[in-house]
């Protein structure tokens, strides 16, 4: 059964054993909901909010019986929502994405393979080169172009940098996008992107594709989780499964990874 949203679950010791991997939960609760049930049992939650995808938490107690009827349980509860997608550790996003496509008689793919990490402390200091700005609109058409390419790069789809000059505005006006500049030229980005309950999540990071293996993304990365140590908090971030070489940075800066978390989309 399954019963509306209470934050006091996100205070208990099943769910805070995934928090770091699950932290975009106070993302999504800071805005309007969607989506907000839990079950009566405590042992699973859902998240979103409208147009985006469903971030769906089930605790690791399960067993697999109870995980497949709770999930058939959930997918009739939302059958006529219509949503996006779902987002939850790999396995879990797979067996609800096939139970609600069935259910709807529509189909889904993977949009994202990806692992969560968090820094309880910076363990090796990138070495350090050039400067660290914060981006303004004068930056508009670099951020546009960088955008593009980490969508590029995300996706796999075709995006240009004219189609991203909203979204990159959008980032520039967050207050919270910082560029490296190495040798007078901006060569990656990155952003720190909500904080909430003790952690602040690093995302869009980029660098230009001529400029990468030259360590300027771990010398930002750097600079923006020191920047959130001095806010008491705890840096958090996403990364691609399939790009060892970034995931190798980010452990050598101090990143532990906490899970691997996948993304379906449906298609309706």
């Amino acid at each position: 059964m399954f019963v509306p949203f209470d934050e006091s679950i996100l205070k208990m010791k099943e769910f805070m054993k995934d928090e770091v991997a699950f932290s975009v939960f106070y993302r999504i609760i800071d805005g309007e909901l969607d989506t907000a049930l839990m079950s009566s049992e405590k042992d699973m939650i859902a998240l979103n909010n409208a147009n985006r995808s469903l971030w769906l938490w089930v605790s690791r107690q399960l067993e697999e019986e109870t995980l497949k009827l709770k999930t058939d349980m959930l997918a009739r509860e939302l059958e006529f929502k219509k949503i996006p997608g779902v987002t939850s550790f790999k396995g879990t996003a797979l067996l609800f994405a096939k139970t609600y496509s069935a259910l709807l008689g529509i189909s889904y793919k993977l949009d994202m393979d990806m692992k969560a990490f968090f820094c309880p402390k910076i363990s090796l200091p990138a070495r350090r080169s050039g400067n660290l700005i914060k981006a303004t609109m004068e930056h508009l058409d670099i951020v546009a172009d960088f955008t593009a390419g980490f969508l590029r790069d995300g996706l796999h789809d075709e995006v240009t940098a004219e189609s991203q000059r909203i979204p990159a505005a959008k980032l520039i006006n967050g207050g919270n996008l910082y560029l490296h500049e190495a040798d007078g030229k901006i060569v990656t980005m990155a952003n720190i992107a909500h904080r909430a309950s003790g952690y602040a999540r690093i995302n869009s990071v980029y660098t230009s594709p001529e400029e990468r293996n030259k360590g300027y993304a771990g010398m930002l990365v750097t600079s923006l989780c020191e920047e959130i140590f001095n806010e008491g908090l705890i840096p958090v971030l996403f990364t691609d499964s399939s790009n060892p070489a970034s995931n190798k940075v980010y452990q050598r800066i101090g990143f532990v990874d906490c899970g691997e978390i996948e993304q379906y989309s449906f298609i309706y």
